[in-house]
């Protein structure tokens, strides 16, 4: 019987937005009309498919 190796996990740093850069992009989104699910997702963390469920 062999033995198993564990698996290699490869961590990647998570990419986080600033303030600045949410305000912008909230800006944005406001002139698109875009921009409740937009605010949804990014203070309540809501992924997407619950996000298109509502």
């Amino acid at each position: 019987m062999k033995e198993s190796t564990p698996l290699k996990v490869s961590k990647t740093k998570k990419q986080t937005w600033t303030v600045e850069e949410v305000k912008f992009f909230l800006e944005v989104r406001l002139l698109e009309d875009y921009l409740i699910p937009f605010q949804l997702v990014i203070f309540t963390g809501m992924r997407r498919g619950e996000i298109l469920a509502l």
